[in-house]
């Protein structure tokens, strides 16, 4: 009886072995396939990292030149707004003039009215 337990045994161990050999050999293709596959990937992986440290070096520098520009583009926009005030500045003052002038014409218009009939008249006189 025991012999047939060791019979068995052997049976089982050998049927065993038979599996993981046959497990073995039906993963080894699919093993290779996903090494493969990964070296791919891998490869691919260290190009796309190239290219983006590339483009953020780019990018580094476009920002800089940006903030460059920007810093120069200030002292345009305070000259803008020097230029500005000043035309503000202007304009209020010949306000001020025009209605200083109008204050004036105003108190002079019977003045004024007679010296275009002056005026009027010479020309008549002129003409003759």
């Amino acid at each position: 009886m025991i012999i047939i337990l060791y019979i068995a045994a052997l049976i089982f161990a050998l049927a065993f072995a038979a599996l993981v050999i046959f497990v073995i050999a039906s993963l080894n293709p699919i093993l290779k396939e996903v090494k493969d596959t990964l070296s791919v990937v891998r490869q691919e992986v260290n190009n796309i990292t190239v290219e983006v440290t590339q483009l953020l070096h780019r990018t580094n520098n476009l920002v800089e030149d940006i903030e460059n520009k920007s810093a120069k583009l200030d002292s345009v926009f305070d000259g803008i707004d020097s230029i500005g005030k000043t035309l503000n500045d202007l304009i209020e003052t010949l306000s001020r003039i025009s209605s200083k002038l109008t204050q004036a014409i105003n108190k002079e218009d019977e003045k004024i009215a007679q010296a275009i009939k002056w005026g009027a008249a010479l020309l008549k006189l002129r003409k003759k």
